[in-house]
């Protein structure tokens, strides 16, 4: 378990200096030595067109409301319950190098957001994240989802923070940590 918690911390470290497309071929690349190129593939040929903008419709509805208050929006995808997610609006934040991510429990409303079922199904079929070969495949479904998130919102101005993690992460992942 000290190996998937160390490769999500470095994952956190990535997305703050690396492009996204640098990130998911570096996790692939994880994934495929960790648990075999060929679900590594798998993993990577997966459409996610359709989780994306669901991600970017359901975000962007709840923008034009945006109360000037909220001062980040989380993302949380639960892992064990078919990828399903929601978005927080939070009425606080705190930058990483606070090591507090308590704001993130702090919030105003929350929007319900899509699954991803085929996500869901791999990890139901994996078991966790324990072994080694668990891990790559994990990191790499947790890093796809970051990637979508970070698609979806690409176009959408907006000027607070925006994180995302999995149901129970300890970490808050964040996106747009320099706003």
């Amino acid at each position: 378990m000290d190996l998937f918690y160390s490769h999500i911390e470095q994952l956190q470290m990535d997305l703050l200096s690396m492009k996204p497309n640098d990130i998911d071929e570096k996790y692939h690349l994880v994934c495929a030595k960790l648990s075999g190129e060929f679900i590594a593939k798998v993993i990577k040929n997966l459409d996610l067109s359709f989780y994306t903008s669901d991600l970017r419709i359901n975000l962007e509805r709840d923008l034009a409301d945006l109360n000037q208050d909220v001062k980040a929006i989380y993302f949380e995808y639960d892992m064990d319950n078919s990828w399903e997610g929601a978005f927080y609006f939070c009425l606080d934040y705190e930058p990483l190098e606070k090591e507090n991510d308590d704001w993130a429990s702090n919030w105003e409303h929350y929007l319900e957001g899509p699954s991803c079922k085929p996500f869901s199904d791999i990890y139901i079929n994996i078991g966790g994240f324990e072994e080694e070969d668990e891990v790559g495949i994990t990191l790499y479904l947790i890093t796809r989802t970051i990637m979508a998130f970070i698609s979806a919102i690409e176009k959408l101005s907006v000027s607070i923070p925006l994180c995302i993690a999995f149901h129970d992460q300890d970490q808050v992942m964040r996106i747009a940590a320099n706003k």
